[in-house]
């Protein structure tokens, strides 16, 4: 049986090959066991700067509209509430105006007429 010789020239270009697909998980592995980035790649400053930009957007396009239509709601209750309390407030009180005149009034004419047997009412002690 033949045996097929290696020659240098076949294992340098078997191993450029294995190095070339290699290479990637390799510098990977290395880097990750030297606990290094390559240069100009901050992978945590991208990835918390991509979190905050998502979360600044969410906010803004999601929770922010969804408050202010809440907000809006709760005030626009508020000013109906408010609204209603007043005109109620304003009607006691002209019933109480009212009332108050309608007994100024009664003690008026009760005074001026006097009381039924007794002459008229006593006007203090200056007389």
């Amino acid at each position: 049986m033949g045996q097929q010789r290696m020659t240098i020239e076949t294992v340098i270009t078997m191993g450029a090959t294995w190095a070339a697909i290699a290479a990637p998980w390799g510098a990977r592995s290395l880097l990750a066991g030297l606990d290094i980035q390559p240069p100009g790649l901050d992978l945590g400053t991208a990835t918390s700067s991509a979190i905050l930009g998502w979360l600044v957007w969410h906010v803004m396009h999601r929770v922010m509209p969804r408050l202010m239509d809440e907000l809006r709601a709760e005030s626009q209750a508020n000013r109906e509430h408010t609204a209603a309390m007043a005109a109620s407030f304003a009607m006691q009180m002209d019933a109480e105006r009212e009332e108050r005149a309608r007994l100024y009034q009664e003690f008026v004419r009760r005074g001026e007429e006097g009381h039924p047997g007794k002459g008229p009412a006593p006007r203090g002690p200056r007389g």
